[in-house]
């Protein structure tokens, strides 16, 4: 009798592919879980669009640099190149546990980057699978005065449409509300 090739086939694909998905990592950013992630070498890195987009950020790519650059309102926040582990936030030399990667056309970061960025906190299991991210936002950033103290999600220019009209109508009502009275001159 003819045994079914099947399960001898997936007993050896379980334990071939057994240790690739023991070394898959997990991110999350402010309990959101982040997608893609891979570990090189030892360390979890990250796709370098995805959190940089979730800040606000526009993110351009050279092909002739192997160059990722964040940006936000013009200014630039992070320059990362593929294969230095020197990358740049706002303008300053940061040096890197591990150099960035290209993988299947998308460039990846390791994951310590990410806290200096905006300030936020990063918890790393002590197994190295896990990395916890929180208060990423560009709060930190702007006080410290980097980014060139832009506004990335225009507060500023919102809270300034709202108070204006706002203001004016409160001068009006206080105008009214004291009784001026357009008086003749005394003669």
């Amino acid at each position: 009798m003819l045994r079914s090739p099947m399960p001898f086939f997936f007993a050896i694909a379980s334990l071939v592919l057994t240790p690739v998905l023991a070394q898959a990592a997990i991110v999350t950013i402010d309990g959101a879980p982040v997608t893609g992630v891979i570990v090189h070498d030892g360390h979890i890195l990250v796709p370098f669009r995805v959190p940089m987009e979730s800040l606000g950020a526009t993110v351009d790519w050279s092909d002739a640099t192997q160059t990722g650059t964040a940006t936000v309102s013009g200014a630039e926040l992070v320059r990362a190149t593929v294969g230095q582990q020197t990358a740049y936030i706002d303008r300053n030399p940061k040096t890197l546990t591990v150099a960035p990667v290209l993988v299947n056309h998308l460039e990846y970061v390791p994951v310590e980057m990410l806290p200096e960025i905006s300030s936020a906190k990063l918890d790393l299991s002590s197994d190295g699978t896990t990395a916890t991210i929180t208060d990423f936002d560009l709060a930190g950033v702007h006080a410290a005065g980097g980014a060139g103290g832009v506004d990335p999600q225009g507060k500023l220019l919102y809270l300034w449409v709202w108070l204006l009209p706002i203001s004016a109508v409160l001068c009006a009502i206080a105008f009214f509300a004291t009784g001026a009275k357009r008086t003749a001159p005394a003669r």
